[in-house]
């Protein structure tokens, strides 16, 4: 959360549920369950020191829109963790998550505009 809010600069997260003693195995007070919103998107975390074994892949992709070339460009560089998955505005973060920077007059042409 802490590092897509500062490379997209969105709002501090909420944490509105933490853990509590005898929560085990998480340690008291660590997040439950977290709340952020990315250029106006909310999204949902929820933490546990539990393994999950989750792998993210390219079925699903987040999109970030941008109105210039430079705004795709800064994105790429903040989150590109993978070149061989880059082309196109496409890349995969040091997380998994795949994305694609699209430019606004690009959405226009795609939305008849």
């Amino acid at each position: 959360m802490n590092f897509y809010g500062r490379v997209f600069e969105g709002p501090a997260p909420q944490i509105p549920a933490r853990y509590g003693e005898g929560e085990g195995p998480d340690q008291a007070g660590t997040a439950r369950l977290a709340r952020f919103a990315l250029w106006g998107q909310e999204f949902a975390a929820v933490d546990s020191a539990r393994e999950h074994n989750v792998t993210f892949n390219e079925a699903v992709s987040l999109a970030a829109p941008c109105e210039t070339q430079e705004e795709i460009d800064a994105i790429r560089t903040a989150l590109s963790a993978d070149p061989k998955a880059e082309q196109c505005g496409w890349l995969k973060d040091q997380f998994g998550v795949s994305r694609q920077g699209t430019a606004a007059a690009l959405r226009r042409a795609y939305e008849g505009r």
